[in-house]
C-alpha cells in the first residue's frame, strides 16, 4: 500500500482527530484570535461541500477541523488568561470553596480551592495545617501566597504552567500555619464524586493495610499520594508508571468485563431469557457502569479516551454495526479534543494515545517505542528495559489488574489487593533483571514529534520517508553544534550553578546553586559520567549544596576553592565527601594564575593568597575564561568593597552580575572594569530580595550591555566562539 492510499484508508477518523490535534496546539501557541480561526472553519466547511476531488476534500476537512479546534483553544487560553490576570500579587486573605480533598502519605493534605474571584488553586495543607479538618464542600478562607504557574525553565523540568492549564488550576498555595486556614461553613457546597472517592479511602484503610489501600486507590482513581518512593521506583524502574494510573487498558477490559456480567445477570431473570433480549440492556448498563468509573477516577485523559473508545463499540454492537478499532480511536480523539483541548498538553494523555496509536499499528512493542521520545522530552530518562517488561506485564496486567479494580468495586477488597500486590511484586522481580532509567538530555518538541513520526513511517515500510524525517530532527541540531566553549547557566532558583564544555573535550562546574539534586541531574541527563574540575566561588548555602550529590555520585578530577577550611560547616561536608570519594582539593594559594584547557584559558584572578578574607562573599573566587578573542567573568557574590581590586584584566565579553544583581555588587568601578556585552543576572523569578535591582540593571544597560536574567528567561546557553559571543536563552 502506497502512502496516499494508507492515509487515505484511516480517512475521515484519525483525519479529523489528527485536524483537532494540530489546531489545538496553533490556537494556543499563536496569537491569532479565535474570532479568525471560526471563520477559517466556515470557509472550510464551505468549501468542503462543493469539491469533487476526494483527495482535496480530504485535505478540506482537515483544516476544517484544525481550524475550528484551534478557535476553541484559543478561547481557552482566552479564559485562563483572563482568570491568572485576577490572581492577587503577594499575600492575600481568599475565600471559596473546597472541591476536592486528597490526603497524602505524610499527613498533609491537598485541596482544590475555587476561589471566589473565579480561579482555582491546589492548596498544599503541611504541618499544622494539615490538622485542620476540612472536607469537599466546605467554604473557607485561606491566607498565604500565591504562587503563579511557570514554564519549565530549562529542558526536562517540570512545566506547572502547561500542566495547570490542562488540569484546571490556575495556582498553587502552601499552608503551614493552622489559623491561617479557617473553615467558614462546613458543607456548603456537594461534589459527589469528590464524596465518593474519599468514602473509597476511608474503607480501604479500614480493611487493608497502608500499602495495599495505596495500590489499589492508584489503580481505582490513579492516587498515588500514598506512593513511597521507593514504591514509585519500582515500577518507574521497569517503564510501568502506566501500571499506576487508571489507563485505557484496564477501562476497556472493565467494559468487557461489565458487559458480560449484566448480561449474565439479566439472563437469570425469567422474562428477558434469550440472548437477544438481554443485550441492549446489558450495554446500556455497561455505558452507564463505565462512565460512572471514569468519574471515579476524575475522568483522567487515558480513562476518558477508552471510556470514549469502549462506547463506540458498544453502541456499534447495539446497533448491530461494527467499528474497526481505528475508527473508534479516531473518534475518542477527535471528541477529546473538541470537549477539552487544553488535555493536549496533559502527557498522560499524550502518552496514552500515542501508545495505543503505536499498538494499533504494529504492536506492544512499537507502542513502547514510540513512546520513548515522549517520555524523554518530559522526563529527561528512558527506560528502556521497560520495552522488554512491557510485553511481560501488559498482558498479565489484563488479568490481574482489572480483575483487581472490578473485585474492589464490588466490595471484594482483599482479593483485589492480592491481585494487585502480585503483579508489583513481578515489577520489583524484573526490575533486578531489566530496570534502570537512563539520563539524557531532552530533545525540543520538534525533534521528539519528528521522532515520532519518523517511527512511525518506518513501522509502516515507508523507508524514504522515515530516513528524511530522521535526517530533519537530527541534521539541525549537528549543524548548530558550536565550536569553542559552550557555558549553560543553570536556572537554580536564588543561587549560581553553570557548566563549562572546553574544545578539548574537558569539562567543569562552577557552582551548585541551593537544591540538591538539580544540578546532578542536569549532568545526568547530559551523560556526563566525570567532571575535570569543580570549582566553588565561596561555601554560601546557594552555591554549595548542589554540589554534594555530584561529588557523590560522579568522578570528579579536582575541587578548587576559595580558601575556607573545615571551620565553615558546609566547606567541611564538602571536603569529607571529597576524601572518602578520593577527590583532588586546591585552594586558591594554590591556583592563582592561568590554567590551560586546549585552546581555551582559565584564569584565577582573586583572591590571591595574601587578600583572603573572613567575608565568604568577598573572599569569591573570580574566574575568567577565554578561548581566542571572547571571554567571560564568572565573580560569585563579590560586593562593591572587594571590586574595587578589579583591574583591566578582568574585562570580559560577558559577565555574571555578582550576589545576583543586589544593590552592594555591581559598583561603577566594576562596570568601567570590565565592560561586558552581555550581563547574567542568576535570579529566581519573583524572589524576596527584588533581585537583579533596577538600579543595578540600568546600570549595565547605560554601559551598552545586554541583561539576561534566569529567573524570567530559564536555562541560558552562551557560545565563545573565539570570535563572537551567543546567548540563546530557553525561554524568549
Amino acid at each position: 500500500m502506497g502512502f496516499w492510499a494508507w492515509v487515505g484508508s484511516i480517512y475521515p477518523a484519525l483525519l479529523l482527530f489528527g485536524g483537532c490535534l494540530a489546531g489545538a496546539y496553533a490556537g494556543f501557541l499563536s496569537s491569532v484570535a479565535a474570532f479568525y480561526f471560526l471563520a477559517l472553519c466556515l470557509v472550510f466547511a464551505f468549501a468542503c461541500l462543493w469539491v469533487p476531488i476526494k483527495l482535496l476534500r480530504a485535505i478540506l476537512v482537515f483544516a476544517c477541523a484544525f481550524s475550528l479546534s484551534a478557535a476553541l483553544a484559543r478561547h481557552h487560553l482566552d479564559g485562563f488568561l483572563e482568570r491568572q490576570a485576577r490572581i492577587p500579587d503577594g499575600n492575600a486573605a481568599l475565600e471559596g470553596v473546597v472541591e476536592e480533598v486528597t490526603p497524602t502519605i505524610f499527613s498533609g493534605k491537598k485541596l482544590m480551592l475555587r476561589a471566589d474571584q473565579g480561579f482555582r488553586l491546589k492548596v498544599s495543607l503541611k504541618d499544622g495545617a494539615a490538622m485542620v479538618g476540612v472536607l469537599a464542600g466546605d467554604r473557607v478562607r485561606v491566607h498565604g501566597e500565591v504562587k503563579y504557574l511557570q514554564h519549565a525553565m530549562m529542558p526536562g523540568d517540570f512545566d506547572s504552567y502547561w500542566l495547570g492549564l490542562a488540569r484546571g488550576f490556575d495556582g498553587r498555595l502552601s499552608v503551614h500555619n493552622p489559623f491561617r486556614i479557617r473553615v467558614l461553613k462546613a458543607g456548603a457546597e456537594k461534589f459527589f464524586w469528590a464524596d465518593v472517592r474519599q468514602s473509597l479511602r476511608e474503607r480501604l484503610f479500614v480493611s487493608l493495610s497502608p500499602r495495599e489501600a495505596g495500590v489499589l486507590l492508584a489503580l481505582m482513581i490513579g492516587d498515588t499520594d500514598f506512593f513511597e518512593d521507593e514504591q514509585k521506583q519500582i515500577y518507574q524502574l521497569v517503564g510501568a508508571g502506566h501500571l499506576l494510573a487508571v489507563s485505557g487498558l484496564q477501562v476497556s477490559c472493565l467494559s468487557f468485563l461489565f458487559f458480560y456480567f449484566f448480561r449474565l445477570i439479566l439472563l437469570l431473570i425469567p422474562w428477558v431469557g434469550r440472548l437477544s433480549r438481554a443485550r441492549i440492556p446489558a450495554v446500556i448498563l455497561t455505558l452507564v457502569a463505565i462512565w460512572m468509573f471514569t468519574g471515579l477516577t476524575g475522568a483522567s485523559a487515558s480513562a476518558v479516551r477508552a471510556a470514549l473508545m469502549s462506547s463506540v463499540a458498544l453502541v456499534g454492537l447495539l446497533l448491530r454495526r461494527d467499528a474497526s478499532i481505528l475508527e473508534t480511536f479516531g473518534i475518542a480523539g477527535f471528541v477529546t479534543v473538541l470537549l477539552a483541548p487544553q488535555s493536549v498538553f496533559d502527557p498522560s494523555f499524550l502518552l496514552s494515545y500515542l501508545a495505543i496509536f503505536g499498538l494499533l499499528l504494529s504492536g506492544p512493542l512499537t507502542a513502547g517505542v514510540m513512546t520513548l521520545p515522549l517520555s524523554a522530552y518530559y522526563f529527561g530518562a528512558v527506560a528502556l528495559g521497560g520495552l522488554l517488561a512491557n510485553l511481560i506485564l501488559v498482558p498479565i496486567a489484563v488479568f490481574l489488574q482489572t480483575p483487581a479494580i472490578f473485585l474492589a468495586v464490588i466490595g471484594m477488597l482483599k482479593p483485589a489487593a492480592s491481585l494487585a500486590g502480585a503483579l508489583e511484586a513481578l515489577c520489583e522481580a524484573l526490575g533486578d533483571y531489566v530496570g534502570g532509567l537512563v539520563g539524557l538530555t531532552p530533545p525540543t518538541a520538534f525533534q521528539a514529534t519528528g521522532l515520532i513520526f519518523a517511527i512511525a513511517l518506518l513501522v509502516k515500510r515507508y523507508w524514504k520517508l522515515g530516513l528524511v524525517a530522521c535526517l530533519l530532527v537530527l541534521v539541525p541540531s549537528v549543524l548548530a553544534r558550536q565550536e569553542g566553549v559552550l557555558i549553560t547557566v543553570l536556572p537554580v532558583g536564588q543561587g549560581d550553578a553553570s557548566y563549562f564544555e572546553f574544545p578539548d573535550g574537558r569539562n567543569m562546574v562552577i557552582d551548585g546553586g541551593p537544591r540538591e539534586t538539580y544540578l546532578y541531574n542536569f549532568l545526568r541527563r547530559k551523560g556526563v559520567r566525570k567532571l575535570d574540575v569543580l570549582a566553588l566561588s565561596h561555601p554560601d548555602a546557594d552555591h554549595i549544596v548542589g554540589l554534594f550529590e555530584v561529588v557523590k555520585n560522579l568522578e570528579v578530577g579536582e575541587i578548587w576553592h576559595s580558601g575556607f577550611d573545615a571551620r565553615h560547616p558546609l566547606m567541611a561536608r564538602l571536603l569529607d565527601l571529597a576524601r572518602v570519594r578520593g577527590c583532588k582539593v586546591r585552594a586558591v594559594n594554590d591556583l592563582h594564575g592561568e590554567h590551560h584547557f586546549g585552546q581555551a584559558v582559565v584564569t584565577v584572578l582573586y583572591p590571591a593568597p595574601s587578600m583572603i578574607s573572613e567575608s565568604t562573599n568577598n573572599n569569591s573566587m573570580v574566574l575568567k575564561v577565554a578561548f581566542g578573542a571572547t571571554s567571560a567573568l564568572w565573580p560569585g557574590d563579590l560586593e562593591s568593597i572587594a571590586e574595587q581590586r578589579a583591574d583591566p584584566t578582568w574585562q570580559a565579553d560577558v559577565l555574571k552580575a555578582p550576589h545576583h544583581g543586589s544593590k552592594s555588587s555591581s559598583s561603577e568601578h566594576l562596570v568601567q572594569q570590565v565592560r561586558p556585552r552581555h550581563v547574567i543576572f542568576c535570579t529566581q523569578a519573583q524572589n524576596q530580595f527584588g533581585f537583579p535591582h533596577e538600579s543595578v540593571k540600568k546600570r549595565w544597560e547605560l554601559a551598552s550591555a545586554k541583561t539576561w536574567d534566569t529567573g524570567s528567561q530559564g536555562q541560558l546557553q552562551i557560545s565563545l566562539t573565539g570570535s563572537a559571543v551567543i546567548v540563546q536563552p530557553y525561554l524568549l
